[in-house]
């Protein structure tokens, strides 16, 4: 005969046996969880790093291009604003009047007439437009 007491023990025992493998499986899971959760913690600190670095640099750039700008600024006061005169080398050649070529006017081409503000150096250049 079937001993029914004996075959509950056993399907007792294959459900606790079930359940520890459940158990066993979930702490494992957990494990991997965790280490990918180390693992993506551990980049986001290295690209918060790379982000404050970037933001560094981008603030070094840009205080160098208020520099270059003040620079700028400077150098425009100090030059004349004109054309750098061949004679005295000072940029206060300026183009005192333009007139059409009187030679080649009816191709465009004008005469400009240069006086520097510095030496009064004078020349004349045919300029096309």
């Amino acid at each position: 005969m079937v001993d029914v007491g004996a075959i509950a023990g056993m399907l007792s025992a294959i459900k606790s046996a079930r359940d520890l493998s459940k158990a066993v499986l979930d702490i494992r899971d957990e494990a991997m969880i965790r280490e990918s959760i180390i693992a993506l913690q551990g980049k986001l600190l290295d690209a918060q790093e790379s982000a404050f670095d970037a933001n560094d640099e981008r603030k070094q750039l840009l205080d160098k291009i208020e520099a270059l700008e003040t620079e700028i600024k400077r150098l425009k006061a100090l030059d004349g604003g004109g054309e750098r005169c061949p004679s005295c080398g000072k940029s206060e050649l300026r183009v005192t009047r333009s007139v059409l070529s009187p030679h080649f006017g009816d191709l465009g081409v004008r005469d400009h007439h240069l006086k520097c503000a510095n030496c009064n150096f004078e020349d004349v250049r045919q300029v096309t437009r």
